[in-house]
């Protein structure tokens, strides 16, 4: 990941926004991990894009104090400049992913 990486979450969730530069991008995703007393996440799909990827993530958890379980799938959008990730875009919505990559879904 790049030093200056932008990390762009999904509108709607508790850490939505935008997070600049590599420390903030991993805090803000540390941040929502750690809202969680089990967390998991894996890929369950990778379209390549040009110079970006998107990767579906099946992420599963329980809230941390709580019974509320999460079972969603997640968009990342990567973007590549040199070989590092430049930005990281966030979508809970598949089309959403395609459209902002240039793809059709």
């Amino acid at each position: 990941m790049a030093p200056d990486a932008e990390l762009d979450q999904t509108p709607g969730t508790p850490f939505s926004g935008t997070y600049s530069g590599f420390d903030a991008a991993v805090e803000s995703m540390r941040d929502w991990m750690s809202a969680f007393e089990h967390f998991d996440a894996k890929p369950s799909d990778v379209i390549d894009a040009g110079e970006q990827v998107i990767v579906a993530w099946d992420e599963s958890g329980t809230a941390r104090g709580g019974s509320v379980e999460l079972r969603e799938t997640f968009y990342m959008l990567y973007t590549l400049r040199e070989g590092k990730i430049v930005r990281l875009a966030w979508f809970a919505d598949r089309a959403d992913a395609f459209k902002a990559a240039g793809l059709s879904s």
